[in-house]
Order: structure tokens, then C-alpha cells, then sequence
């Protein structure tokens, strides 16, 4: 079971120590199933699996990027949580995955042609020294069974 980085202190309130919880929430969070290919066609993939990415894109496409134009090498297909951003990380992955289950023969045979990978970042809050993350083994398990990654990072920001 998943749980939310979070710190106990202990305040003075109205003269009496209260122990209260003071939860941080995650600066940033991300969680998609990526699909990467040279032939990629989002499109395909789409109507073949029913489902709507959160970004698109085919090879050989124009993209803009700080100011510069140019061709994408990979199309991409990203699919996303159907829930709120503030929702925890595990609560994300196990959305992403009610929504492929049903679909699992058909993404098998789209895996054959592409790469694929559950891209899970987060940028923790500033104040914490430590945030630990646990994930169920047998909702990752599902994703690479059929192949697909598990991409986490950490993201820093620089001071």
C-alpha cells in the first residue's frame, strides 16, 4: 500500500501541545503510458485501443521546442490518469491500468511494432529530507508482463 510523504510536528495551540499532521504534497507528478515508435501512427493506436492520449504525435513530425522547429525521429502516443492531479502516484498507475486491462490482446499486439514504458515522475516538496514511494508489485507486475517499462524519476529543482 502506497503512502504520501508527509512530517509530524508538534505545535502549541491555545497553550497546549497538539500533535498534528502536516502532510506535503508533491511539488509535481506525472504519470503516462508512453508508446514510442519510428512508424507510430497515433491515430491507429487511438481507435484500435479505444482510448485517448493526453498527447499525440507521428514520426517525422514538425515540433517546436524552445524556439526551434524540428523533425521528430519517434511518434508518440501518451495515455494518462482519468484522475485529479492531486490524487498519489499509485492512485494514478492503478487508473492507468483499469483503463488497459480490457484492452490487453489488443495493446500486445501494438507492443510488437512499439516500445513502451510507465513514465512515473514526481518532484517531491523542497521541505522533505526523504520521500519514499511504494508501488504494489502485482499492478507493476501487469505492466511488464506485457512488456512495458517502469520509468521513475526523481526531479530536483536547483537552487
Amino acid at each position: 500500500m502506497g503512502f504520501s510523504p508527509s512530517i509530524f510536528l508538534n505545535t502549541m495551540k491555545n497553550g497546549n501541545k497538539k500533535k498534528r499532521k502536516r502532510i506535503y504534497r508533491d511539488r509535481y507528478k506525472f504519470v503516462a503510458l508512453r508508446l514510442l515508435g519510428k512508424d507510430l501512427d497515433p491515430d491507429k493506436i487511438t481507435k484500435a485501443l479505444a482510448l485517448h492520449p493526453v498527447s499525440s504525435q507521428p514520426c517525422n513530425a514538425l515540433r517546436r521546442k524552445a524556439e526551434r522547429i524540428y523533425n521528430t525521429n519517434y511518434g508518440h502516443w501518451n495515455l494518462g490518469s482519468r484522475l485529479p492531479r492531486n490524487s498519489t502516484l499509485q492512485n494514478h498507475v492503478k487508473d492507468i491500468l483499469e483503463q488497459i486491462r480490457p484492452k490487453k490482446k489488443i495493446l500486445r499486439r501494438i507492443l510488437r511494432n512499439v516500445e513502451a514504458d510507465l513514465n512515473i515522475a514526481v518532484q517531491p516538496h523542497e521541505d522533505l529530507a526523504i520521500s519514499a514511494y511504494t508501488f504494489p508489485a502485482e499492478i507493476l507486475s501487469e505492466f511488464v508482463s506485457l512488456g512495458i517499462y517502469i520509468r521513475f524519476s526523481v526531479h530536483i529543482p536547483h537552487k
